[in-house]
């Protein structure tokens, strides 16, 4: 089991980039390989807590935001994954700062699991539960293995979910989001 640890964001990506009026995502401390572990073998969970910096995200009741809401949830997930299962686990982000996807997405190539956090606003103020998305992982959509394992992934993501929070809302469903769309890794 992994011992608990803060934590770590994913590192830039190497090689040349567009200049950017974005601040850099978090570096890991030094003396760490890139993702923040000196253990390789541990497999590789990211956490992409969506939005931040000037991408607020959804707006709730109260001044409440999005990007204020999942960042919280992935520290807290973070920890609770690194302390129960023996994984790295790495956030896209730390801080209120805004990632692009450009340098969300690049990162995960190397990671078991992608999960990008994300908490929608909705009109009627009954509304509660969770949705479930999931990509297609390495195959893309026109592999038939890997669009059904990440079609169990999610469902078994979606189970776990309605059992800790309850209120599910929907079935467990691909995404076309761009994080997913453009990731080869199950998310």
């Amino acid at each position: 089991m992994a011992a608990a640890e803060a934590p770590r964001a994913a590192p830039e990506p190497s090689g040349p980039t567009a200049p950017s009026a974005n601040p850099p995502a978090p570096r890991p401390p030094a003396g760490t390989d890139r993702h923040g572990s000196s253990d390789r073998a541990l497999p590789l969970i990211i956490i992409d807590p969506g939005h931040g910096g000037h991408d607020p995200g959804a707006a709730g009741v109260g001044g409440v935001v999005e990007k204020d809401v999942v960042l919280d949830i992935a520290r807290r997930l973070a920890v609770k994954l690194a302390t129960r299962l023996p994984v790295s686990v790495v956030l896209t982000r730390l801080d209120d700062s805004y990632v692009p996807i450009e340098r969300r997405v690049p990162e995960a190539a190397e990671a078991a699991l992608f999960l990008s956090l994300h908490a929608n606003a909705c009109h009627d103020p009954s509304a509660r539960g969770v949705e479930v998305f999931y990509g297609g992982g390495a195959g893309g959509p026109g592999d038939p293995i890997a669009a059904d394992r990440a079609m169990r992934l999610g469902r078994a993501v979606e189970s776990a979910l309605a059992t800790v929070v309850g209120g599910v809302r929907g079935d467990a469903r691909p995404g076309t989001f761009a994080v997913l769309a453009r990731n080869a890794v199950p998310g």
